[in-house]
C-alpha cells in the first residue's frame, strides 16, 4: 500500500501534502525499512522513490 501511496496524486504531485501529512521521503523510508532495505531505490525512470 504504502508503494501505491508513492505514485499518487496522479498529474497533480504537487498537491501531495493536500492528501497526506508525511512527506514522500518519509513514505519512502518507512517503506525501505518495512522491506529491510537501509537505503531508498530510485527508480531513474520516474524520478519517485519506491
Amino acid at each position: 500500500m504504502l508503494n501505491n501511496l508513492l505514485c499518487y496524486p496522479h498529474g497533480v504531485e504537487s498537491r501531495w501534502h493536500t492528501y497526506l501529512s508525511a512527506t514522500r521521503d518519509q513514505v519512502a523510508q518507512v517503506l525501505a525499512r518495512w522491506r529491510g532495505k537501509d537505503i531508498v531505490d530510485q527508480d531513474p525512470g520516474d524520478g519517485v522513490q519506491h
